[in-house]
């Protein structure tokens, strides 16, 4: 490991980290945002460091945890069997989204395929708080 730059250094001892941790949860899912974002910044000298691949890795695994969150209160694992259920999900959903604007539809199913505030901010032209209310209101009202 000598002869490789300091990147490839970096990206081997998360690959290896990786591969030493057989559990998915949290940390296996911020070794994977680490390596993707070492990746997606190849090249890029202000973003490829050490310190920022181990910035992306926290973040990794503080986004893993708040998914686990939020599938642990929304997810129901007996309804994944009977496949009415599911089809009860999806003509709920419909009529949720057909009572809401097209704005709001947008920052839902943003929010379900699990977009960041940031992201949906971005998408939809408000501010992250707007978006983090918003999305507070949306779920409120569908409960």
């Amino acid at each position: 490991m000598n002869g490789l730059s300091s990147f490839w250094r970096t990206y081997a001892r998360l690959q290896a980290q990786s591969r030493r941790h057989s559990n998915v949860d949290a940390r296996a899912w911020g070794f994977e945002a680490g390596l993707d974002h070492l990746l997606a910044s190849y090249g890029n000298d202000n973003q490829s460091g050490e310190r920022a691949a181990q910035r992306a890795a926290e973040l990794g695994k503080a986004r893993e945890r708040y998914r686990a969150k939020l599938r642990h209160r929304y997810f129901d694992p007996s309804q994944i069997n009977d496949p009415t259920a599911l089809l009860d999900d999806h003509t709920r959903l419909r009529g949720l989204l057909s009572c809401v604007s097209p704005g709001d539809r947008k920052i839902m199913l943003a929010a379900g395929f699990g977009h960041d505030s940031e992201a949906i901010a971005r998408l939809v032209s408000k501010t992250p708080a707007a978006v983090r209310q918003r999305i507070a209101r949306l779920r409120s009202r569908s409960a």
